[in-house]
């Protein structure tokens, strides 16, 4: 027995004496609460989610029935990257995905993830999947760049025995496992590799802009005279216009305001707009991969 399979033996009999939920300070457990129906994204964007969605629950279908078990021997999981801007609905899909599977949402807490002694992340990033296989939990790894970076990049021996450790718990890992980021550029190739589908999260259209900001904002909150088709919200992502609709909510009631009123929510996109501005003049993004 090699030394990972001793340190895989010994998580083994850890999940057997521990409740999972002791070791809770790795991840986040949510009980999705959204379906695909509040999620407003492209067509071809819902079709891929279908797709993954559709895998999973006829997985005996495909792998037994169709015989992919006889030609596919390791990386059986549905493993997902969900790349693009920050607030385009990455997370938001992932919990609309557990939810569609009737199962929890694992998210993985890179803080504690990440450890200083020497070998102990390895062995954090085993107990997640490991932990996700005894909820039957969807695993949720955002602003995943940090932890599965281009081994070309890295010049620490332990940072890359961290990156070969996520790569083989990706290969033996059979369920639904998720990544998110803004930084795609940053993988490592063979990580990329082991990853079964890439989907683009792009910003909304003007169409699916408006679609957003009516599901965002309550109609018993909007004063009769509001008209969402007059709002110029160009560039803003999905989570963007959640500021929007919490600001204009702000603003209405800085008035004493019994509604939401067209000068809230236009007091609102000036403000969301001014603080884009403000954090893309100092930041550099690289969205896509």
């Amino acid at each position: 027995i090699d030394s990972y399979e001793q340190l895989d033996l010994a998580l083994e009999e850890e999940a057997k004496r521990n409740s999972p939920d002791e070791l809770e300070s790795l991840y986040y457990i949510i009980e999705p609460k959204v379906g695909f129906d509040d999620l407003v994204v492209s067509k071809t964007l819902m079709g891929s989610l279908n797709a993954a969605l559709a895998r999973e629950q006829q997985k005996d279908k495909i792998f037994k029935n169709w015989g992919f078990n006889k030609v596919i021997e390791y990386g059986k999981g549905t493993t997902l990257n969900f790349r693009g801007p920050p607030g385009t609905g990455k997370t938001l899909a992932a919990n609309c995905l557990a939810n569609a599977l009737g199962r929890k949402l694992l998210m993985v807490r890179y803080d504690q993830l990440q450890s200083c002694w020497v070998g102990e992340t390895e062995k954090h990033i085993q107990q997640v999947f490991k932990l996700a296989k005894v909820k039957n939990a969807v695993l949720f790894f955002d602003e995943a760049d940090a932890i599965a970076l281009s081994r070309e990049s890295l010049e620490k021996s332990w940072e890359m025995s961290q990156v070969n450790t996520l790569l083989k718990e990706l290969e033996r890992f059979e369920g639904v496992c998720i990544f998110a980021t803004n930084f795609a550029g940053k993988y490592d190739e063979a990580f990329e590799r082991r990853l079964t589908m890439h989907i683009d999260f792009e910003l909304p259209d003007k169409k699916q802009q408006l679609r957003i900001l009516d599901k965002l904002l309550p109609k018993k909150s909007r004063d009769k005279k509001i008209s969402l088709e007059g709002f110029n919200l160009d560039n803003l992502s999905g989570g963007d216009i959640k500021n929007v609709a919490l600001n204009a909510a702000g603003f209405a009631a800085k008035d004493n305001s019994d509604k939401i009123k067209m000068k809230h929510i236009e007091e609102s996109i000036i403000a969301v707009m001014k603080g884009k501005t403000n954090s893309e003049d100092n930041e550099e993004h690289e969205y896509l991969g």
